[in-house]
């Protein structure tokens, strides 16, 4: 994961457990060639804009999609919950 996500270690724990089950069904060829948007997203720690492009094609059922949209959302509230003085 380091390899495409230099950062990964400094992720929340929901944006790496997200990333983790992203690239066990798409590949790390695949997420790196096929998935740009999300890829930059993910580089520039926007996880509202990973959470819109994490979603999967069959076989991957929605509730498993949901499930990852929701880790990134978590992430972003989270990420501007710390930006409150």
């Amino acid at each position: 994961m380091k390899r495409l996500f230099s950062d990964f270690s400094k992720y929340p724990s929901e944006v790496r457990l997200a990333l983790f089950d992203i690239i066990f069904n798409v590949g790390m060829t695949d997420l790196r060639n096929n998935w740009p948007k999300f890829t930059k997203a993910v580089k520039a720690k926007d996880w509202a804009v990973a959470a819109k492009e994490s979603n999967r094609k069959y076989p991957i059922p929605a509730e498993r999609n949901n499930y990852v949209r929701g880790l990134f959302e978590s992430a972003a509230k989270n990420a501007k919950l710390s930006l409150i003085p």
